[in-house]
């Protein structure tokens, strides 16, 4: 009996929506259920209302450090409400990208309701019976609330509550250091208030510090977070850049070929195949000729890391091929930052914010450009070669 659906996702947060939106337009009848709110942690409980109040805490602080350039202006007045409007519509913009009306129109058949496993190739939402090929669970989690003694009788919030704040709070304590948790340490600003005490944790932790910095950017590379210009300047801040950059290019290479490997697997070459003859064609090419092009992928960082690593498995790049490209592909420009990163201390004392542009300067971008065209060399040379036998 023919399955309902190819591939069936639970979860509409940032994973299941990326799946759900890549399969459906290669083609493949696909099916989303979410039980909450389109968009899950990411757009309602973490990365866009964080960010937001982020923004509008460094607005303040710009306002009361601007002494320091002979600016002299009153204290800034925190209007509570008026900030959680500004949270709330930042949510609201970004909704339409994830809403169910987008992804109903991108072809994908979207349930609302709780997903239970009846056997292995079949769920049931709402007491409908569906059966599919493949399933991705994309379900997230929650926050783990912690057994201290005395928290069950006082007031908490977790990221689903916080934002939901009425008034502001005079003072806030976080338990936990996740990503939503060090969203304000992984920041130019926490990084600014904390790398005194950072460097020390790590001089202090000479063998834990590099493995827990490769396991922070392993798990950021592997989920797609979009964290990689802060961490790789870290890095280079914390560890120097020879030994930061190296650090950064370990935890990278094995979060991508992780995502590599998940995306693989959930896909399948059938699956891939259905992207009809473009797809077939440039599958060809690349498992020609894949090696070259991921390369000068990785060389110039414009295309986005998470997106080479998602799109590699559905061209049909072979593993090893993936595994090499990215390694030696992402050195220099990493390398660079974490060269960058070394020198931030007087930077970040300064008020400054560095940022990816250093990468797109001329002195930086020209070598890298060079790096590129000599990757492509090779596939130029067959393609050369091909034709004049041709012709002969």
């Amino acid at each position: 009996m023919k399955p309902d659906f190819d591939l069936l996702v639970i979860g509409a947060g940032s994973a299941g929506l990326s799946v759900a939106a890549g399969a459906a337009q290669l083609g493949v009848k696909t099916a989303l259920v979410e039980r909450g709110r389109m968009g899950g942690d990411c757009l309602n409980f973490g990365c866009v209302p964080s960010k937001a109040l982020l923004a509008a805490a460094h607005a303040a602080s710009t306002i009361r450090d601007s002494g320091r350039f002979g600016l002299r202006v009153p204290a800034p007045e925190i209007d509570w409400d008026a900030v959680r409007a500004h949270v709330q519509g930042v949510i609201a913009a970004i909704a339409p990208t994830d809403s169910e009306e987008r992804f109903t129109g991108l072809g994908v058949t979207v349930l609302r309701g709780e997903a239970r496993f009846t056997s292995p190739d079949a769920v049931t939402v709402n007491g409908r019976a569906l059966t599919a090929k493949r399933f991705v669970i994309a379900t997230g989690g929650q926050a783990a609330i912690p057994p201290i003694p005395g928290l069950s009788g006082i007031p908490y919030w977790t990221n689903a509550t916080l934002f939901d704040l009425t008034a502001r709070p005079s003072h806030l304590l976080i338990l936990g250091g996740g990503p939503i948790g060090l969203t304000d340490h992984l920041s130019w600003a926490g990084l600014a208030r904390e790398q005194a005490a950072l460097k020390l944790w790590v001089a202090a932790h000479p063998a834990l510090a590099p493995c827990l910095f490769v396991l922070l950017y392993f798990a950021s590379a592997a989920l797609s977070l979009p964290q990689g210009v802060l961490l790789t300047m870290t890095g280079g801040l914390l560890f120097g850049p020879l030994l930061g950059g190296a650090l950064a290019v370990t935890g990278a290479t094995t979060g991508a070929v992780t995502l590599f490997l998940i995306a693989r697997s959930a896909f399948g070459d059938g699956m891939a195949r259905k992207g009809g003859a473009v797809l077939g064609k440039l599958r060809e090419e690349l498992r020609r000729n894949g090696f070259f092009y991921l390369l000068t992928l990785r060389l110039l960082p414009v295309v986005p890391f998470w997106v080479i690593n998602l799109a590699a498995p559905l061209a049909g790049v072979r593993l090893v091929h993936f595994a090499v490209a990215t390694l030696f592909g992402i050195m220099p420009a990493t390398f660079i930052m974490a060269s960058v990163g070394s020198g931030l201390s007087g930077v970040l004392a300064r008020g400054e914010r560095p940022g990816a542009g250093v990468i797109v300067s001329w002195p930086v971008l020209g070598p890298l450009l060079g790096l590129a065209a000599l990757s492509l060399a090779p596939v130029l040379w067959r393609k050369w070669r091909g034709s004049g036998n041709t012709a002969e």
